[in-house]
């Protein structure tokens, strides 16, 4: 039992203290709890939205490149590409954009080949002009340079037959018989021969008889 009164009221405050402290550390404990939960669950949230937003960017970039192939809009898949965390989806979508990159050259290199055949008007510039573009896939760039390639093999096929000379008709027999005759007649012809007339000046003729004198013996 105890002593005194003040023994007993210590013992009742100690317990009720005792009951407190450990009341307001659970609550505080649980509070914590809570917000430490509740922080996962925003940061959770925040993150799968920031990742979609990612996804769609990238996605809207790589229709964009696909519908309008060019240097601006492939920079711009790049970028929104490489924002995206590592996995399976950027790698897909980093294979589409090496396809459509490899397809952009090509066509710079046929449209340059192209341009040289044009500028040159060689017929091996014109094959090799033709190769490239026949490496192309099939679509509106491949059907203009395929277009200039005709056109121009088209051009030349008729100057070629403004310029070329029409062959002169083959001779008939006649023609052939008068011609070898021809060949073999001499050049040089003398003239007919003739006396040749003296230039010794001519004597004129003695008088008759009855005009010369006579002696008488």
């Amino acid at each position: 039992m105890f002593k005194s009164k003040s023994e007993f009221l210590f013992l009742i405050l100690s317990i009720v203290l005792l009951v407190i402290t450990g009341t307001v550390y659970t609550m505080t404990s649980r509070s914590r709890q809570e917000q430490e939960v509740t922080q996962v669950s925003q940061s959770t949230h925040s993150s799968s939205s920031e990742a979609t937003k990612l996804k769609e960017a990238a996605e809207k970039a790589i229709k964009a490149l696909e519908e309008n192939p060019n240097q601006d809009t492939l920079k711009k898949a790049k970028e929104a590409v490489n924002k995206l965390p590592n996995g399976d989806f950027k790698k897909q979508l980093q294979e589409q954009i090496n396809t459509i990159e490899a397809n952009l050259k090509q066509e710079e290199l046929a449209e340059t080949a192209v341009t040289t055949a044009e500028s040159t008007l060689l017929a091996a510039n014109i094959e090799t002009a033709q190769a490239d573009v026949n490496q192309l896939k099939d679509g509106d760039k491949k059907t203009a340079l395929q277009k200039r390639l005709d056109d121009l093999r088209a051009a030349l096929n008729i100057q070629a037959s403004v310029v070329e000379p029409t062959p002169p008709a083959e001779p008939t027999q006649a023609t052939e018989t008068v011609e070898y005759v021809e060949v073999l007649e001499p050049t040089y012809q003398p003239e007919d021969y003739a006396p040749a007339v003296s230039e010794t000046p001519a004597v004129e003729a003695p008088e008759s008889n009855s005009a010369i004198p006579t002696d008488t013996p």
